[in-house]
């Protein structure tokens, strides 16, 4: 998926934006549907970025947004079947898909801040500039996060997160 523009530094970040989309759970059609949601509301509100933070941020805080307003109206298909793979692969999406599961069920500000940690990349300051909450408060909201994901992995899927990891 090209822009067809000349900004590299919003030509990087689409690529990072299809992996945190798919990391979602999207499928690769709606992933891409929901990155193009995401560039038409940043050149809709281009004059609201500041430059306060990386581009990549303020873009995948738009596609947060947009996922969490997706889940909200439950618009989220299951992906469609594709050709059988192969069994480490398989084992390896099941695992993914357990823990995005065991992640969605965690309650915020704890789920949110894993997403933005562990599925977009996102350093501890990024994410505190992103949610304008101190750094401190995220790195203890990523701890608890972390120790309340253990829980729910061994309560749901009878495995620990060192497994799943």
């Amino acid at each position: 998926m090209s822009t067809g523009c000349e900004d590299p530094e919003l030509e990087a970040a689409v690529p990072r934006l299809l992996r945190a989309a798919r990391a979602m759970g999207y499928p690769p059609e709606e992933a891409e549907d929901l990155v193009h949601d995401v560039l038409v509301d940043h050149l809709r509100a281009r004059n609201a970025f500041r430059r306060e933070c990386a581009l990549y941020t303020w873009l995948y805080g738009i596609l947060s947004r947009r996922h969490i307003d997706r889940l909200r109206r439950r618009t989220l298909k299951p992906p469609l079947p594709g050709p059988v793979p192969a069994a480490a692969t398989a084992e390896a999406d099941e695992r993914a898909r357990g823990v995005r599961e065991a992640v969605d069920a965690l309650d915020e500000p704890y789920a949110a801040v894993l997403r933005l940690r562990f599925f977009g990349g996102l350093p501890y300051e990024e994410i505190a500039r992103l949610l304008a909450a101190p750094a401190g408060t995220v790195k203890s909201q990523v701890f608890h996060g972390l120790q309340k994901l253990r829980s729910v992995l061994e309560k749901r899927f009878g495995v620990s997160l060192e497994e799943v990891l």
